[in-house]
C-alpha cells in the first residue's frame, strides 16, 4: 500500500512540473478571440468515443502547437494550422478534463483552453430539473442562485449547477436590462420586470421565470 500511495504521489509531482515547465516556456504568449480550441467548453462525451482536438489561429509564423491535457499528457504537432489531433477517451478517466493549447516559432503565438465532461457510456443523462420553481427579486443588484439536478437512466442523481458539467444558462430575452445570469447560475437583477433563465445540458432542457420588483418604503 505504501508503494502504490508513493507512485501516485510521483505521477501528481511529474504532473505539477510539466505544468510548470509549460506555463515557464509559453509566459509570453497571448489569449486571442480568434484563436479557437475544440470542442467547445462543457461539451460530453462518451468514455469509448474518440474526438478530434483543433487549434485555429490567426495567420503568423507559428512551427507548431503544443496540446496538454489536465490528466499530464501531451500532443505535439507540427507544421502550420489548423492543428489538430485524434484523442480517444478510452483511457482519459471519468469527469472534467482540461485541454489547453498554445503555438511555438518565431513572431505572436496563441494560446486558448477548453475542457470537455467524459462520462460512462451507459450512465446517460434523462432530464434535467431546476430547484426553483420561480425567482422572484426584490431590489436591484440581488443575485439569487439557481440549483440543478440531473437525474440519469440508472436512477441516480447529479448536482448539475457549475457549467463545467456541461450546465449553459441563457437569458430569453437575449438582453441583460432585466437580469443577466453567470456561467455558474447565479442570477442578478439589472431592471423592473419579467424575464426567463433558460438552462439547457446534453439537450436537455429547463426554465426559470424571474421577477423584478423593487419596493419602495411609503413615506
Amino acid at each position: 500500500m505504501r508503494v502504490n500511495k508513493i507512485e501516485r504521489n510521483h505521477g501528481v509531482f511529474v504532473k505539477k512540473i510539466l505544468t510548470i515547465i509549460v506555463m515557464v516556456l509559453f509566459s509570453n504568449h497571448v489569449y486571442a478571440q480568434d484563436a479557437v480550441l475544440t470542442p467547445a467548453p462543457g461539451s460530453v462525451f462518451s468514455s469509448d468515443d474518440t474526438i478530434t482536438v483543433e487549434f485555429k489561429v490567426p495567420s503568423g509564423n507559428a512551427e507548431g502547437a503544443l496540446f496538454t491535457l489536465s490528466n499530464g499528457k501531451m500532443e505535439n504537432v507540427k507544421g502550420s494550422g489548423p492543428y489538430k489531433f485524434t484523442l480517444s477517451l478510452n483511457n482519459q478517466g471519468i469527469g472534467p478534463l482540461e485541454i489547453t493549447a498554445m503555438t511555438f516559432g518565431a513572431g505572436q503565438n496563441y494560446m486558448a483552453s477548453t475542457h470537455i465532461i467524459i462520462e460512462p457510456k451507459e450512465n446517460s443523462l434523462e432530464s434535467i430539473e431546476a430547484m426553483q420553481n420561480f425567482l422572484p427579486m426584490d431590489q436591484l443588484g440581488l443575485s439569487l442562485q439557481i440549483s440543478i439536478m440531473g437525474h440519469f437512466n440508472d436512477g441516480s442523481t447529479k448536482n448539475m449547477t457549475k457549467g463545467k458539467t456541461g450546465t449553459l444558462y441563457s437569458i430569453k430575452s437575449g438582453t441583460s436590462d432585466i437580469i443577466s445570469v453567470s456561467a455558474d447560475g447565479l442570477v442578478r437583477a439589472n431592471g423592473e420586470g419579467n424575464d426567463v433563465v433558460l438552462i439547457s445540458n446534453r439537450g436537455k432542457t429547463a426554465s426559470v421565470p424571474v421577477e423584478v420588483r423593487v419596493h419602495v418604503p411609503s413615506q
